[in-house]
């Protein structure tokens, strides 16, 4: 049996649905600001409320009545809209014979689709290996001073890839920073 959730959790809770954000749900629950993130980090693991959070998503999901079919109806609504030609007109209110449309939002709408489908699978999977190491290193990055950490730039190319592609297949945010860092940017920043 799950025990109960204790007030306070009872707010933590009520607190990270609001907007997901750990700490500021503990702030809001009456933890101290000094010790919020350890505390939201600390409550997040426990499975009752864990178990709680879960339940609150399902409440609000049902309440809303939005399930998967409801947001891919959405995102196919978009999609036909922003494709629809839309004639420009002079400043007298007269069409131009020019027509424009939403391809920025058309292809969004495709990409979360297709993402929900799975339509978009990088090459290198979760569990794929990674490639064998090499001693190589391309001559237009620096080396890093510590030779442990020389990697060639293509192995982390593919790190950055793998990365994106686990955080995309688990529903993750992808972290930006790393993948950049992987891919050469911001070595020299960093004294590399």
């Amino acid at each position: 049996m799950m025990s109960e959730l204790t007030p306070r959790q009872s707010i933590f809770v009520k607190e990270y649905l609001v907007d997901l954000n750990g700490t500021a749900a503990a702030i809001r629950a009456g933890y101290s600001q000094k010790t919020a993130r350890q505390m939201a980090s600390q409550n997040l693991a426990k499975l009752n409320i864990s178990h709680a959070i879960q339940e609150g998503f399902r409440k609000r999901q049902e309440r809303l009545d939005i399930d998967q079919d409801w947001v891919i109806g959405r995102l196919k609504d978009n999609h036909d809209k922003a494709t629809q030609a839309v004639a420009l007109l002079d400043k007298h209110g007269e069409p131009t014979g020019t027509y424009t449309f939403q391809g920025s939002v058309a292809n969004r709408s495709l990409e979360l689709i297709g993402r929900h489908l799975g339509m978009f699978q990088e090459k290198l999977k979760v569990g794929d290996p990674m490639p064998e190491e090499s001693d190589d290193f391309p001559d237009e990055r620096p080396q890093p001073k510590d030779p442990k950490l020389r990697l060639p730039l293509d192995q982390l190319k593919k790190a950055a890839t793998w990365i994106e592609s686990v955080c995309y297949e688990l529903n993750f945010p992808v972290p930006v920073e790393l993948v950049a860092w992987c891919r050469g940017e911001g070595w020299e920043e960093m004294g590399h």
